[in-house]
Protein backbone atom coordinates (compact mmCIF):
# COMPACT_ATOMS: atom_id res chain seq x y z
CA UNK A 1 0.00 0.00 0.00
CA UNK A 2 1.12 3.34 -0.64
CA UNK A 3 -0.06 6.53 1.30
CA UNK A 4 -2.61 7.35 -1.10
CA UNK A 5 -4.19 4.13 0.06
CA UNK A 6 -4.22 5.18 3.71
CA UNK A 7 -6.25 7.85 5.41
CA UNK A 8 -6.03 8.89 9.02
CA UNK A 9 -9.31 10.18 10.74
CA UNK A 10 -8.47 12.40 14.06
CA UNK A 11 -11.93 12.58 16.22
CA UNK A 12 -11.08 15.67 18.31
CA UNK A 13 -12.67 19.47 20.17
CA UNK A 14 -8.96 21.01 18.23
CA UNK A 15 -9.52 23.86 20.44
CA UNK A 16 -5.43 23.65 21.41
CA UNK A 17 -2.72 25.17 18.64
CA UNK A 18 -0.73 22.20 19.41
CA UNK A 19 -3.41 19.58 17.47
CA UNK A 20 -4.59 21.88 14.88
CA UNK A 21 -1.08 22.41 14.07
CA UNK A 22 -0.37 18.72 14.36
CA UNK A 23 -3.03 18.09 11.39
CA UNK A 24 -1.04 21.00 9.46
CA UNK A 25 1.56 19.35 9.37
CA UNK A 26 0.83 16.15 8.39
CA UNK A 27 -1.16 17.27 5.80
CA UNK A 28 1.73 20.04 4.28
CA UNK A 29 5.28 18.67 5.25
CA UNK A 30 4.67 14.74 5.62
CA UNK A 31 2.08 14.71 3.01
CA UNK A 32 -0.09 11.89 4.80
CA UNK A 33 -4.24 12.30 4.12
CA UNK A 34 -5.79 13.46 7.49
CA UNK A 35 -9.52 13.91 8.02
CA UNK A 36 -9.88 16.09 11.54
CA UNK A 37 -13.45 16.10 13.12
CA UNK A 38 -15.06 18.02 15.78
CA UNK A 39 -17.72 16.27 17.85
CA UNK A 40 -20.81 18.07 19.30
CA UNK A 41 -23.61 16.30 21.43
CA UNK A 42 -25.86 17.18 23.56
CA UNK A 43 -24.61 16.62 27.68
CA UNK A 44 -25.28 13.31 28.59
CA UNK A 45 -26.83 12.02 25.62
CA UNK A 46 -24.18 10.49 23.08
CA UNK A 47 -26.68 9.60 20.64
CA UNK A 48 -27.11 12.89 19.54
CA UNK A 49 -23.14 12.86 18.64
CA UNK A 50 -22.37 14.55 15.10
CA UNK A 51 -18.77 15.14 13.65
CA UNK A 52 -18.07 18.46 12.19
CA UNK A 53 -14.93 18.46 9.58
CA UNK A 54 -12.37 21.08 10.69
CA UNK A 55 -10.88 23.17 8.29
CA UNK A 56 -7.95 24.75 9.16
CA UNK A 57 -7.63 28.55 9.55
CA UNK A 58 -5.99 30.20 6.27
CA UNK A 59 -4.04 32.19 8.64
CA UNK A 60 -2.87 29.30 11.18
CA UNK A 61 -1.37 27.97 7.80
CA UNK A 62 0.02 31.14 6.37
CA UNK A 63 1.92 31.37 10.06
CA UNK A 64 3.33 27.94 9.66
CA UNK A 65 4.78 28.06 6.02
CA UNK A 66 6.32 31.32 6.60
CA UNK A 67 7.65 30.48 9.77
CA UNK A 68 8.83 27.16 9.06
CA UNK A 69 10.22 27.41 5.11
CA UNK A 70 12.39 30.05 6.52
CA UNK A 71 15.73 29.63 5.40
CA UNK A 72 17.27 30.20 8.44
CA UNK A 73 15.90 26.46 8.98
CA UNK A 74 17.40 24.66 5.82
CA UNK A 75 20.77 23.14 6.65
CA UNK A 76 23.28 22.06 4.38
CA UNK A 77 25.81 18.83 4.33
CA UNK A 78 28.82 18.71 2.29
CA UNK A 79 29.93 15.32 2.35
CA UNK A 80 33.54 15.16 -0.07
CA UNK A 81 35.46 12.17 -1.42
CA UNK A 82 38.06 11.26 -3.11
CA UNK A 83 38.15 12.93 -6.69
CA UNK A 84 39.00 9.04 -8.33
CA UNK A 85 40.75 10.56 -10.81
CA UNK A 86 40.13 8.95 -14.44
CA UNK A 87 36.53 6.96 -13.41
CA UNK A 88 34.42 10.00 -11.36
CA UNK A 89 36.57 13.01 -12.37
CA UNK A 90 39.11 14.21 -15.41
CA UNK A 91 42.30 12.98 -15.47
CA UNK A 92 44.05 15.94 -16.90
CA UNK A 93 43.85 19.67 -16.07
CA UNK A 94 41.47 21.53 -17.89
CA UNK A 95 39.42 18.48 -19.19
CA UNK A 96 35.79 18.42 -18.32
CA UNK A 97 33.59 15.19 -17.02
CA UNK A 98 32.44 12.83 -19.58
CA UNK A 99 29.22 11.68 -20.23
CA UNK A 100 29.65 8.91 -18.03
CA UNK A 101 31.03 10.77 -14.98
CA UNK A 102 28.30 12.88 -14.93
CA UNK A 103 25.69 9.72 -15.32
CA UNK A 104 27.34 8.78 -11.76
CA UNK A 105 27.42 11.98 -10.11
CA UNK A 106 23.97 12.15 -10.93
CA UNK A 107 22.99 8.95 -9.52
CA UNK A 108 24.45 9.63 -6.41
CA UNK A 109 22.20 12.81 -6.22
CA UNK A 110 18.93 11.09 -6.95
CA UNK A 111 19.76 7.70 -4.92
CA UNK A 112 20.22 10.45 -2.11
CA UNK A 113 17.34 12.02 -2.89
CA UNK A 114 15.05 8.87 -2.87
CA UNK A 115 16.84 8.00 1.00
CA UNK A 116 15.77 11.63 1.90
CA UNK A 117 12.50 11.20 0.98
CA UNK A 118 11.96 8.06 2.50
CA UNK A 119 12.83 9.34 5.83
CA UNK A 120 10.49 12.17 5.49
CA UNK A 121 13.45 15.12 4.59
CA UNK A 122 12.28 18.34 3.18
CA UNK A 123 14.79 19.30 1.37
CA UNK A 124 16.85 19.47 -1.97
CA UNK A 125 20.52 17.83 -2.75
CA UNK A 126 22.96 17.67 -5.69
CA UNK A 127 25.98 16.61 -6.65
CA UNK A 128 28.97 19.08 -7.37
CA UNK A 129 32.36 18.72 -8.35
CA UNK A 130 35.82 20.76 -8.52
CA UNK A 131 36.90 21.54 -12.01
CA UNK A 132 39.94 20.08 -12.87
CA UNK A 133 42.24 23.07 -13.18
CA UNK A 134 41.25 23.70 -9.64
CA UNK A 135 42.45 20.77 -8.00
CA UNK A 136 45.27 22.02 -6.46
CA UNK A 137 43.76 24.36 -4.73
CA UNK A 138 40.78 22.50 -3.30
CA UNK A 139 42.93 19.10 -2.76
CA UNK A 140 42.33 15.28 -3.85
CA UNK A 141 38.60 15.35 -2.29
CA UNK A 142 36.83 17.17 -5.69
CA UNK A 143 33.29 15.19 -5.36
CA UNK A 144 30.38 16.02 -3.27
CA UNK A 145 26.89 15.21 -2.53
CA UNK A 146 25.24 18.39 -0.92
CA UNK A 147 22.10 17.64 1.23
CA UNK A 148 19.88 20.65 2.19
CA UNK A 149 17.45 19.60 4.56
CA UNK A 150 14.47 21.56 6.79
CA UNK A 151 15.58 20.93 10.51
CA UNK A 152 12.55 20.54 12.38
CA UNK A 153 13.93 21.11 15.78
CA UNK A 154 15.17 24.66 14.26
CA UNK A 155 12.03 25.49 12.53
CA UNK A 156 10.39 25.39 16.02
CA UNK A 157 12.70 27.01 17.62
CA UNK A 158 12.49 29.84 15.31
CA UNK A 159 8.73 29.84 15.69
CA UNK A 160 9.23 30.22 19.49
CA UNK A 161 11.71 33.19 18.98
CA UNK A 162 9.47 34.94 16.27
CA UNK A 163 6.45 34.59 19.14
CA UNK A 164 8.81 36.47 21.89
CA UNK A 165 11.73 38.26 20.18
CA UNK A 166 11.74 41.03 17.20
CA UNK A 167 14.92 41.36 15.19
CA UNK A 168 16.95 38.20 16.45
CA UNK A 169 19.47 35.84 15.62
CA UNK A 170 18.43 32.18 15.67
CA UNK A 171 22.07 31.26 16.73
CA UNK A 172 22.45 33.51 19.70
CA UNK A 173 19.63 31.73 21.72
CA UNK A 174 18.92 28.55 22.85
CA UNK A 175 15.65 27.32 23.93
CA UNK A 176 14.54 24.28 26.45
CA UNK A 177 11.76 21.95 25.04
CA UNK A 178 9.24 22.97 28.26
CA UNK A 179 9.50 26.68 27.29
CA UNK A 180 7.73 25.10 23.49
CA UNK A 181 5.74 22.90 25.21
CA UNK A 182 4.65 24.00 28.99
CA UNK A 183 2.48 21.01 29.96
CA UNK A 184 5.68 18.55 30.01
CA UNK A 185 7.29 20.89 32.73
CA UNK A 186 5.54 18.28 35.37
CA UNK A 187 6.48 15.42 34.03
CA UNK A 188 9.65 15.63 32.95
CA UNK A 189 11.90 18.90 34.32
CA UNK A 190 11.16 18.59 37.55
CA UNK A 191 12.10 14.61 37.81
CA UNK A 192 15.41 15.12 36.13
CA UNK A 193 17.94 17.69 36.52
CA UNK A 194 19.88 16.44 33.62
CA UNK A 195 20.77 18.68 30.30
CA UNK A 196 17.41 19.79 28.68
CA UNK A 197 16.87 17.68 25.36
CA UNK A 198 16.08 20.08 22.77
CA UNK A 199 19.28 21.53 21.74
CA UNK A 200 19.96 17.29 21.34
CA UNK A 201 17.39 16.75 19.17
CA UNK A 202 18.52 19.58 16.84
CA UNK A 203 22.22 17.97 16.86
CA UNK A 204 20.92 14.77 16.60
CA UNK A 205 18.99 15.27 13.39
CA UNK A 206 21.79 17.15 11.73
CA UNK A 207 23.71 14.08 12.57
CA UNK A 208 21.67 11.95 11.26
CA UNK A 209 21.88 13.98 7.85
CA UNK A 210 25.39 13.64 7.88
CA UNK A 211 25.06 9.95 8.07
CA UNK A 212 23.00 9.93 5.27
CA UNK A 213 25.59 11.48 3.42
CA UNK A 214 28.30 9.13 4.31
CA UNK A 215 26.52 5.93 3.86
CA UNK A 216 25.70 7.27 0.36
CA UNK A 217 29.04 7.44 -0.55
CA UNK A 218 30.05 4.24 1.43
CA UNK A 219 27.65 2.43 -1.10
CA UNK A 220 28.03 4.04 -4.06
CA UNK A 221 32.10 4.59 -4.31
CA UNK A 222 32.47 0.37 -3.36
CA UNK A 223 34.37 -1.78 -5.98
CA UNK A 224 35.54 -5.02 -6.52
CA UNK A 225 38.94 -3.91 -5.86
CA UNK A 226 40.20 -2.97 -2.98
CA UNK A 227 40.32 0.74 -2.97
CA UNK A 228 40.29 2.87 -0.04
CA UNK A 229 38.41 6.24 -0.36
CA UNK A 230 38.71 8.71 1.58
CA UNK A 231 35.76 11.50 2.77
CA UNK A 232 34.91 14.42 4.87
CA UNK A 233 32.26 16.74 5.22
CA UNK A 234 31.44 20.33 6.55
CA UNK A 235 28.35 21.75 8.26
CA UNK A 236 27.06 25.27 6.73
CA UNK A 237 24.17 27.43 7.31
CA UNK A 238 22.12 27.42 3.90
CA UNK A 239 21.97 31.77 4.10
CA UNK A 240 25.92 31.53 4.72
CA UNK A 241 26.57 28.55 2.01
CA UNK A 242 25.15 30.58 -0.49
CA UNK A 243 27.88 33.13 0.03
CA UNK A 244 30.65 31.27 -0.46
CA UNK A 245 32.16 31.27 -3.35
CA UNK A 246 34.61 28.19 -2.77
CA UNK A 247 32.14 25.77 -1.63
CA UNK A 248 29.04 26.72 -3.50
CA UNK A 249 30.11 28.38 -6.80
CA UNK A 250 33.22 27.56 -8.04
CA UNK A 251 32.21 24.15 -9.10
CA UNK A 252 30.30 22.07 -11.19
CA UNK A 253 27.13 21.09 -10.49
CA UNK A 254 24.91 18.28 -11.38
CA UNK A 255 21.22 17.75 -11.30
CA UNK A 256 19.25 19.41 -8.40
CA UNK A 257 16.56 17.04 -6.56
CA UNK A 258 14.43 18.83 -4.20
CA UNK A 259 12.20 16.35 -1.74
CA UNK A 260 9.17 15.99 0.42
CA UNK A 261 6.86 19.97 0.27
CA UNK A 262 9.79 21.13 -1.88
CA UNK A 263 9.78 19.16 -4.72
CA UNK A 264 6.03 18.83 -4.59
CA UNK A 265 5.94 22.88 -4.37
CA UNK A 266 8.34 23.31 -6.97
CA UNK A 267 6.52 21.20 -9.41
CA UNK A 268 3.33 23.14 -8.87
CA UNK A 269 5.52 26.21 -9.47
CA UNK A 270 6.75 25.28 -12.87
CA UNK A 271 3.29 23.97 -14.03
CA UNK A 272 1.88 27.45 -13.52
CA UNK A 273 4.86 29.00 -14.87
CA UNK A 274 4.53 27.08 -18.05
CA UNK A 275 1.12 27.83 -18.28
CA UNK A 276 1.42 31.22 -18.37
CA UNK A 277 3.87 32.05 -20.45
CA UNK A 278 2.94 29.80 -22.99
CA UNK A 279 -0.45 31.94 -22.85
CA UNK A 280 1.08 35.18 -22.43
CA UNK A 281 4.58 35.36 -22.94
CA UNK A 282 7.60 35.57 -21.06
CA UNK A 283 7.50 39.75 -21.22
CA UNK A 284 4.22 39.84 -19.23
CA UNK A 285 5.62 36.92 -17.04
CA UNK A 286 5.43 38.68 -13.14
CA UNK A 287 8.79 37.22 -12.50
CA UNK A 288 10.42 38.55 -15.79
CA UNK A 289 12.12 35.60 -16.21
CA UNK A 290 15.63 35.85 -19.15
CA UNK A 291 13.86 34.25 -22.34
CA UNK A 292 16.87 32.71 -22.81
CA UNK A 293 16.96 31.10 -19.46
CA UNK A 294 13.50 29.14 -19.84
CA UNK A 295 13.97 25.33 -21.10
CA UNK A 296 11.04 24.80 -23.77
CA UNK A 297 10.21 21.80 -22.05
CA UNK A 298 9.36 21.12 -18.53
CA UNK A 299 11.33 18.37 -17.88
CA UNK A 300 14.20 20.26 -18.47
CA UNK A 301 13.67 22.67 -15.50
CA UNK A 302 12.99 20.27 -12.46
CA UNK A 303 16.62 19.49 -12.33
CA UNK A 304 17.84 23.24 -13.39
CA UNK A 305 19.77 25.10 -10.75
CA UNK A 306 18.55 28.68 -11.85
CA UNK A 307 14.98 27.70 -11.99
CA UNK A 308 15.11 25.85 -8.85
CA UNK A 309 17.41 29.10 -6.83
CA UNK A 310 14.57 31.15 -8.47
CA UNK A 311 11.85 29.63 -6.87
CA UNK A 312 13.72 29.66 -3.43
CA UNK A 313 14.05 33.28 -3.69
CA UNK A 314 10.43 33.65 -4.82
CA UNK A 315 8.97 31.16 -2.26
CA UNK A 316 10.66 33.50 0.34
CA UNK A 317 9.64 36.42 -0.68
CA UNK A 318 5.82 35.60 -1.17
CA UNK A 319 5.64 34.37 2.07
CA UNK A 320 7.03 37.26 3.39
CA UNK A 321 4.66 39.23 1.38
CA UNK A 322 1.42 37.48 2.33
CA UNK A 323 2.49 37.34 5.91
CA UNK A 324 2.81 41.34 6.18
CA UNK A 325 -0.74 41.37 4.12
CA UNK A 326 -1.91 39.62 6.40
CA UNK A 327 -0.99 41.25 9.44
CA UNK A 328 -2.54 44.29 7.87
CA UNK A 329 -5.65 43.10 7.14
CA UNK A 330 -8.69 45.15 9.38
Amino acid sequence: MSKLDITYILIAPMKERIVRESVINKLLYEQINTFALIPTYDENNINSLKLKPWIPNLNEIKNLIREVLHEDNFVIFKVVWDGLIGDWSPKNKGEFATQKMKDRMNIVSSYTAQLMEERGINGFCYSSQVYSEQRDYHGHLTNAINIVGLNPYRATKYRYLQEIIENYSINDFSVKINEIIPEIENKYHKNHDTEDIFEQLESDWSESIVKLGFEVVDTLTKSIEDKFIEDSYREFNWSDFQKDWAENSDIYKFNIHPTGILRKLYTEYLKLDYNYIREYGCDEHPICYETDDIPIYLVDSVANHYMFYNFLERLSAEISNKYEETNNLP
